[in-house]
């Protein structure tokens, strides 16, 4: 009797260290699928840039530089709003997000910008009954080519540019360590299994390490995501700021989530349990 229930207690503690490091193994592949198909997904991107109208900030910022940058020319706003259009910024953001994530080059329509501004200029000085010298000239493509340095500046997306060299980097580890710790999980699971006589015994140490990743899954993001610690990050223009910050909040909530999804199946695997169990007594009646 005393070997038995010694017995007993050794299998029940390597149950329980068997579904600790099921803990660890499950949260890490969370994690890994989180990171994989979440933060590095062009879609999830622009979904956010759209919902948080990233464009409209892009557009103010942009047009609250060129007209600092217009100022001292005295030409009139027309000259530049009537050629950078709302509609150009969108086209080369996702343009421009499309041809990272693809690893393929983008051409802006700087060009499209450039030559408007310069039409708009010359009729406007033309209206005026300005005679443009060669000097002038030269200070208008020089005011034009800043104009749309600053409007490739917001365009460039350096969001998308970490991310994709970050998916690079990641995407070289990321099915060999998914798949090794697959099978340490299924090693894992096989072995709990094969320590009870009963399954339903072996899946109430599977519904504690799937509780285990879910508090994993909400705690920390939860803490992150309501104290907004990310917001506390010095990124400029505003414009980018506004976008990663959110961009971090929407990743945040992949991981409560999925947090939520390992509570449902701590759920369902109690719950499994316990008719087991009480399918046994049954049996035994």
């Amino acid at each position: 009797m005393h070997k038995s229930k010694k017995s007993a207690m050794l299998r029940e503690g390597i149950s329980y260290v068997l579904s600790f490091l099921l803990t660890v193994c499950i949260t890490l592949i969370t994690v890994l699928v989180i990171i994989r198909y979440g933060c590095f997904n062009e879609k999830i991107l622009l979904n956010n840039m759209s919902t948080y109208g990233y464009y409209d900030f892009v557009y103010e910022d942009i047009m609250n530089d060129v007209e600092a940058i217009t100022l001292p020319t005295g030409l009139p706003a027309s000259v530049y709003e009537e050629a950078i259009e709302s509609t150009y910024i969108y086209s080369d953001i996702n343009g421009k997000i499309s041809a990272q994530f693809k690893g393929e080059a983008y051409t802006s329509k700087s060009a499209e910008i450039k030559k408007n501004m310069k039409e708009n200029i010359n009729a406007y000085l033309a209206g005026q009954g300005y005679s443009i010298t060669e000097e002038e000239q030269k200070s208008i493509d020089a005011y034009v080519t800043e104009v749309i340095k600053d409007y490739d500046k917001y365009i460039s997306m350096p969001l998308g540019t970490y991310l994709v060299k970050a998916k690079v980097i990641f995407d070289k580890v990321f099915l060999i360590a998914l798949a090794a710790l697959a099978v340490i999980s299924a090693v894992i699971i096989f072995v709990n299994l094969k320590l009870h006589k009963w399954v339903h015994r072996a899946m109430r140490y599977f519904s504690y390490s799937a509780l285990g990743c879910a508090l994993m899954m909400i705690s920390i993001p939860g803490y992150f995501y309501i104290r907004k610690i990310h917001y506390r990050l010095a990124l400029s223009p505003e414009s980018f700021y506004h976008l990663a910050t959110t961009y971090i909040d929407d990743i945040l909530k992949l991981f409560l989530y999925f947090g939520l999804l390992w509570i449902v199946v701590a759920i369902i695997l109690i719950i499994t349990t316990m008719f087991a169990k009480k399918n046994i007594k049954k049996g035994h009646k």
